[in-house]
């Protein structure tokens, strides 16, 4: 996947989960990424 395929809020979650040091608060991160991916791209 590119990076300019995804919207905002995910790169945002991903420079968050950059600074976060624990797997199990990534995986929370990465889930909201989804729902936050799915409410901008309704398709």
């Amino acid at each position: 996947m590119q990076a300019g395929d995804r919207p905002s809020g995910l790169a945002r979650a991903d420079a968050a989960l950059a600074m976060l040091p624990e797997v199990r608060q990534v995986s929370v991160v990465r889930n909201l990424a989804r729902e936050v991916s799915l409410v901008e791209r309704p398709d």
